[in-house]
């Protein structure tokens, strides 16, 4: 029996009348009929006694009527549970892998405010990440760009600053103080080995374009996918340039205060935004951890 099949049943019980359960129904009252017809020649044995316009459930009829109420009982039950179950829902958050500390306050709170949610984390570099959104593998995910298309929400979180971050055997000729950070000039450390993420075209765009402004042109590159846990391995003893995001500076400042500087007058900073999924909007989770984010950040 279908699901119909229960509501046109219990209509008919209900109003003992194929035309007034078909008004009810919002079917033609042909339609009740030939259900009907067919119903009892499955079941092979009369369900209703038909009386002029009015209709009497049989003895047989009864006890199916019974089946059928129990039936949609059960059904009611059964979606109820599938709601409960659907509130206990999964958020799935791409990590950038120089961002964990900086989400890590976040999906904290939100997991003890949301107690219900599952949470998911994937951590990869930020091309994999985007990818991962476009095809709905993650619900959100942090980049250094705002993507557009049909298939993105992206929305501002921050800005990142980029610094010079040098290991402490290299004392560094220092311009002038700003109040907060020391300034050096990069030409005097133009032979030192330098590290650019490569997984960011934002960073290495912007970096390209101020080094041409600067006439600098470092002499040893080294590239990498995660240029923070290189430099804690390397902060000692490794390479001179390090591009460091803020937030990731702001949560283990007292670490790395001693080697920070800046080299241009004018602080640079990229933009960094949250990407969803459009599809994955409709939940309501997605805002709520966003929410939470620009709050802890």
């Amino acid at each position: 029996m279908k699901f119909r099949d229960i509501d046109y049943l219990l209509a008919l019980d209900k109003n003992r009348s194929i035309k007034e359960a078909a008004k009810e129904l919002y079917v033609d009252p042909s339609t009740l009929s030939k259900f009907l017809s067919n119903l009892e020649e499955e079941v092979n044995t009369p369900l209703f006694i038909r009386s002029g316009h009015k209709i009497e459930p049989t003895e047989s009829g009864r006890i199916y009527i019974t089946f059928a109420r129990e039936t949609k009982e059960r059904l009611k039950e059964t979606q109820k549970k599938i709601h409960r179950n659907n509130l206990r829902s999964t958020l799935r958050i791409g990590v950038p892998i120089n961002l964990t500390p900086v989400l890590s306050e976040a999906i904290i709170r939100f997991q003890r405010e949301n107690p219900h949610v599952y949470i998911e984390l994937f951590e990869d570099i930020f091309p994999n990440l985007e990818s991962a959104v476009e095809h709905n593998l993650v619900d959100l995910t942090i980049l250094p760009n705002k993507v557009e298309g049909y298939s993105f929400y992206s929305e501002k979180l921050f800005d990142e600053e980029v610094f010079v971050v040098l290991p402490t055997r290299i004392k560094p000729f220092i311009q002038y103080h700003d109040g907060e950070y020391n300034h050096i000039d990069l030409k005097t450390l133009e032979h030192e080995n330098y590290v650019i993420p490569y997984e960011n075209t934002e960073f290495l765009l912007q970096i390209n374009k101020i080094f041409k402004q600067l006439d600098f042109s470092p002499s040893n590159w080294l590239y990498t996918k995660s240029h923070s846990s290189v430099f804690l391995n390397l902060r000692e003893y490794g390479p001179a340039f390090v591009i460091m995001p803020y937030p990731f500076l702001k949560k283990n400042y007292s670490f790395y205060k001693n080697t920070l500087y800046r080299f241009t007058e004018e602080a640079i900073r990229i933009p960094c935004y949250c990407l969803m999924n459009q599809h994955a909007l409709r939940g309501g989770n997605e805002q709520k951890f966003l929410k939470i984010l620009k709050e802890t950040l």
